[in-house]
């Protein structure tokens, strides 16, 4: 079988424009591609990456060039590397580098070139928020990491059905990290963006059983509807009426453990035009019918069940 690249090296010519990509919280699901931990001289010439990867330096001293400039690195230093990002690494006077390198995905999404990753076109993951996982971190020889960095690289080379799994949670653990700490160097929430944002998803929290109005959105945010929407993708991952649909069934989950209230009645009360519709909507946002939601959520409760209304 015909192996598939996960980078080109120089010359790329002209790369184009990067198409965004934008992904909720929620959704991220990473995908490992290769984890690896090498020790040798450091030697990566001009290249691109068609996915995201980590590289972090365990030790020897070197330099990692971009567009952007040049950076020295050392023991403990970690960089994320973008796709389509040209960049070269080289250790210092052939030093020996110990280093860890992951290539990921965020998730299974609809990439631009479509499925096979060496037929991607530029493109850029945007979290919701606004956040921006840090492209450079300075990390102690004692920062929990490296441990994870090193369980991770140990969990996918073992390749069982469950050191897999560990190594996508590892992951998952690693990037939470690294947006969460403090003085991580993430990238915070545009504050400017966010008072634009914040009273439009305040206003639709309030009226989740009214059909979103774009054009009034947009005028609350003060921006064109053109605008306002592309705005609002970038923040939230969804577009406006996504994000209702998706807030209408986080609702609904809430309300479908009061057993005071029919499945009839809470669809109703959402704002659906009939508990079919609000059935299929719910099925296709949680993977679970909400008479079924409805019963397991309620399976721990003694004698909840056969009270709860359908």
């Amino acid at each position: 079988m015909k192996s598939i690249a996960f980078q080109q090296t120089a010359p790329f010519g002209k790369l184009g424009p990067q198409r965004p990509i934008p992904v909720p919280l929620q959704r991220v699901n990473p995908v490992i591609r290769i984890a690896h931990r090498l020790s040798g001289p450091l030697h990566v010439d001009w290249r691109i990456i068609f996915d995201y990867e980590f590289v972090l330096l365990l030790s020897g001293k070197g330099r990692f060039e971009t567009s952007a400039g040049v950076v020295d690195f050392g023991p403990g230093s970690l960089f994320l590397i973008p796709p389509f990002q040209p960049h070269r690494l080289h250790s210092a006077h052939n030093d020996t580098c110990e280093h860890i390198a992951v290539h990921f995905d965020f998730g299974r999404h609809a990439y631009p070139g479509g499925p096979r990753i060496d037929r991607r076109k530029p493109y850029e993951v945007l979290l919701e928020g606004g956040l921006t996982l840090p492209r450079e971190s300075r990390l102690s020889i004692v920062n929990p990491l490296i441990k994870l960095f090193e369980r991770l690289v140990r969990a996918q080379v073992a390749r069982t059905p469950l050191s897999l799994l560990e190594s996508r949670m590892l992951l998952m653990d690693i990037l939470w990290r690294l947006l969460a700490r403090p003085g991580s160097g993430a990238t915070r929430p545009d504050p400017v963006l966010a008072a634009r944002m914040q009273p439009v998803l305040a206003w639709l929290d309030r009226h989740l059983p009214e059909r979103a109005d774009l054009n009034a959105l947009a005028a609350l945010a003060g921006l064109s509807r053109a605008h306002f929407n592309r705005v609002f993708r970038r923040w939230t991952g969804y577009s406006p009426r996504e994000y209702q649909q998706q807030r209408r069934i986080e609702k609904a989950r809430q309300l479908l453990v009061n057993m005071d209230k029919s499945v009839k009645e809470v669809a109703m009360e959402l704002g659906f035009a009939d508990v079919f519709q609000f059935s299929r909507t719910f099925t296709r946002l949680d993977g679970l019918p909400p008479t079924e939601y409805r019963r397991m959520a309620l399976a721990g409760r003694q004698g909840a069940i056969p009270h709860a209304r359908p």
